[in-house]
């Protein structure tokens, strides 16, 4: 009974210690302005305009992926426009949004 106690205790150590070694991707960036700018339609729809303007730290990996979230889930996906300084970004997507509940899309930033 010893043993497999012993035994069961090493195995778990091992997997603990190889799995608590992996190196996990580390974000670290400030974002130091935010401009959210709403626009009234004619037909009572709104147009939203975000600005984020993100500075990564230099020993932070490369941001891949901002989510930004929408008042609700009423949004034509076709419709959003992206761009990191000045160049445009085509990677929109409503299923790759990581945020709470269904209204929001995540913007690609690929190595932009």
């Amino acid at each position: 009974m010893k043993k497999k106690l012993l035994l069961l205790t090493v195995v778990f150590l091992a997997v603990f210690i190889l799995v608590g070694s992996a190196s996990a991707q580390s974000y670290s960036f400030q974002m130091d302005r935010q401009i959210v700018d709403v626009f009234w339609n004619e037909d009572g729809s709104a147009s939203i305009s975000y600005l984020f303007n993100f500075i990564n730290e230099p020993y932070g990996a490369a941001i891949e992926y901002v989510d930004v979230g929408l008042p609700n889930t009423n949004f034509d996906e076709s419709s959003i426009q992206a761009a990191v300084n000045g160049i445009p970004v085509y990677n929109i997507s409503r299923a790759d949004y990581q945020g709470n509940g269904d209204a929001g899309v995540a913007i690609g930033l690929g190595s932009e």
